[in-house]
Parts: structure tokens; C-alpha cells; sequence
């Protein structure tokens, strides 16, 4: 792999990615990826300095390589304290034990998953399974009627989409231009106008082979050097 041209924010690459790791690891640890133009950091020990290297590398501008993201206000995207100030937030939720106190509920759901897909005899996985099972977790955490928990997971997944894809091609990755008027009043113009209309797209049936709305771009999300450059590590 002397000569071999890795792009991390290639979908494909993530397919069989393993020998390519190992050669990041072994002989590129600190690699530049010519097409996306970033930094990919690829050893635990260095990816961990990199995360607590507060002074050098920042999450404010973005947890996307090369995306602007310095007007969401996620706490991804965010440098302590404001981002310990929003962890704290939520973060009893997410103990070991309030986790633990779940599990007899995500069991319940999982049951109800699968004994509607188990006669289909095949699947969509993602659509059918994958994706429903946090769609409707969080749902009810959150307290929505069971009934509503596809419109959770349409809205996660627009969000997801508009607030910045990242292409195989390299940058520039853009934000949809109506995110930022979705996130302050309702969804952008391009959207599906349910939260306006009341009505939102169906989801697709467990058997189906496509999902009801366009998944996100797989790619790699990080911390950004304050010099201006991403690193990222498998």
C-alpha cells in the first residue's frame, strides 16, 4: 500500500477497511489525505492526545471535516465549559445504571421488531430494524405518543442530511442553506413540510428494500485543529 491514496470520507472505503487501517497505523500515523484536504490520526494513544489537547484542537467550528458548523448549537460542537454544561444536562440519563433500567423496555421493543419482520422472511435491515430501534426508544424517552416515533426519525434523519454532507469528491461540504431557518423557527423550504401541514411521509414497510427518506453520507467526524485542519482516525 506504498503508493495507495486513502480518502476516509469515501462511503466505500468503510466497506473493507481493515488492511488500510493497519497500514495507517503502521506506517502513516499521522496521514494527509490529499482529497479531503485533512489530518487523519489513525493510533488510540495519539487520537486520545488529540481529544484532550484542548489548546490545540477545537470542536467549535464543527465536529464535520470542513464544515462550518459555528451557529449549531449541539454540544458536539461545542468546547468545555459550554459543552460540560450541556452534558450535565442529560448526562444522569446515560449512567450505567439509568441505562440498565432500560433494558427490560428495549428488549420489549426489539421483540415487537422482529416478530413483525421474522414472517417477511427478509428485509431492509437498516429501514426495518436498525433504525427503529433508537427511533422508537428515544421516542418514548422523550414522551411522544407511540404513534409518532417515524416523525422522530424522519426529523433525525433531515437533520442529519442538511446540517452538512461530506463528499467523496473533497470539500467544499456544505450546510443546506435552509438549516439554520429550520432551526430557528420551523423546517427549510426544501424539507417535507409535515411540521407545517401535519403530515409526514409513511415509513417504508419492514419488507421494503428502500427506506422511506435519503440516509446520511457515511463519514468521519472530528475534532478540529485550531490552525484550520481536521483530524480524524479510524
Amino acid at each position: 500500500m506504498a503508493s495507495v491514496t486513502i480518502n476516509v470520507l469515501d462511503p466505500e472505503f468503510y466497506v473493507d477497511p481493515w488492511q488500510a487501517y493497519r497500514w495507517l497505523r503502521d506506517e502513516a500515523p499521522v496521514y494527509w489525505d490529499p482529497v479531503q484536504k485533512l489530518w487523519v490520526i489513525s493510533r488510540y494513544a495519539d487520537v486520545l492526545g488529540v481529544e484532550k489537547d484542548t489548546a490545540r484542537y477545537s470542536s467549535a467550528e464543527g465536529s464535520r471535516p470542513l464544515v462550518d458548523q459555528r451557529e449549531d448549537t449541539s454540544m458536539i460542537n461545542m468546547n468545555d465549559p459550554a459543552h460540560q454544561e450541556q452534558r450535565r444536562l442529560v448526562s444522569r440519563r446515560f449512567t450505567p445504571r439509568a441505562v440498565r433500567a432500560h433494558e427490560s423496555r428495549v428488549r420489549e421493543i426489539v421483540r415487537e421488531i422482529l416478530d413483525e419482520v421474522t414472517p417477511l422472511g427478509q428485509c431492509e435491515a437498516v429501514e426495518a430494524i436498525a433504525s427503529r430501534l433508537p427511533a422508537i426508544m428515544i421516542s418514548d424517552l422523550l414522551g411522544y405518543p407511540r404513534e409518532l416515533w417515524e416523525r422522530v426519525r424522519y426529523w433525525s434523519e433531515q437533520t442529519m442530511v442538511l446540517s452538512g454532507q461530506t463528499s467523496p469528491e473533497g470539500p467544499p461540504h456544505e450546510i443546506h442553506p435552509g438549516l439554520l431557518g429550520w432551526r430557528s423557527a420551523s423546517c427549510s423550504r426544501s424539507c417535507c413540510g409535515g411540521c407545517r401541514t401535519g403530515s409526514w411521509p409513511a415509513p417504508a414497510s419492514p419488507g421494503s428494500s428502500q427506506p422511506p427518506s435519503p440516509a446520511p453520507t457515511t463519514g468521519s467526524a472530528s475534532r478540529s485543529p485550531r490552525a484550520g485542519r481536521n483530524a480524524t482516525g479510524p
